[in-house]
């Protein structure tokens, strides 16, 4: 049997927490957390090691899907380099600037393809207009002449819609896409780099007193 002070002895060493496990420091228990607690925690930790890595990831992602616009056209794209070659301004000086560095014939090739190519235009909606007007089986205006006749002119322009008309169109296709590129590769950014200077030799010669002498001595240089 126990005295008072073994049995307070006894009472302090089997204390127990009110969550069920035995205080840090009582006899038989070491500082350690429950196997059980320390498997938890270590979830815990990496569900949000994760989350911060996914958060992260996503961000860079965004960040490069995402780039910031400048607002300022590039005038050497392919899409603008096109709306110069059929605006009719710019392509007459680019015509005049090719010319003066003797490979004007560039130029005046693309121009007769592309009145090559409106005429083929014209020429289909033409035949589409008589073939509607005069020659179908529907036509207002039917032409009084033998079927066998109308049947023949019929198939004819059916046969050239789909056959000749398009293989036409081919001819020049290969080499206008080649003389295209070797503007767009060499005479193209000669022509804007020529026209940014002489533009900005004439605004600035214009005003002497207020760019200090720029006007004089002005020479624009590739920064690269």
């Amino acid at each position: 049997m126990l005295g008072p002070n073994q049995l307070a002895d006894h009472e302090n060493n089997t204390l127990v927490s009110p969550t069920g496990l035995r205080p840090p420091g009582a006899t038989g228990e070491s500082n350690h957390q429950p196997q059980k607690w320390q498997h938890v925690a270590m979830e815990r930790n990496h569900s949000i090691s994760h989350d911060d890595t996914s958060v992260a990831s996503t961000q860079k992602q965004s960040d490069r899907s995402d780039p910031p616009s400048t607002g300022v056209a590039d005038i050497f794209s392919p899409e603008i380099f096109q709306i110069v070659l059929h605006n009719p301004a710019t392509s007459h000086q680019l015509l005049r600037y090719s010319q003066s560095r003797f490979c004007g014939e560039n130029m005046e090739f693309l121009e007769k393809v592309d009145r090559y190519n409106t005429l083929l235009d014209e020429l289909t909606k033409v035949m589409s207009d008589i073939h509607h007007s005069f020659t179908s089986v529907e036509a207002p205006r039917q032409l009084n002449i033998s079927q066998a006749l109308i049947k023949r002119i019929n198939m004819d322009i059916k046969q050239t819609t789909l056959t000749t008309l398009p293989s036409m169109e081919l001819i020049f296709s290969d080499a206008q896409l080649c003389i295209e590129n070797m503007l767009a590769t060499d005479i193209y950014p000669r022509f804007v780099k020529h026209q940014m200077t002489v533009s900005a030799e004439k605004a600035l010669s214009t005003a002497r007193a207020k760019y200090g002498g720029l006007g004089d001595c002005f020479c624009l240089t590739d920064p690269t």
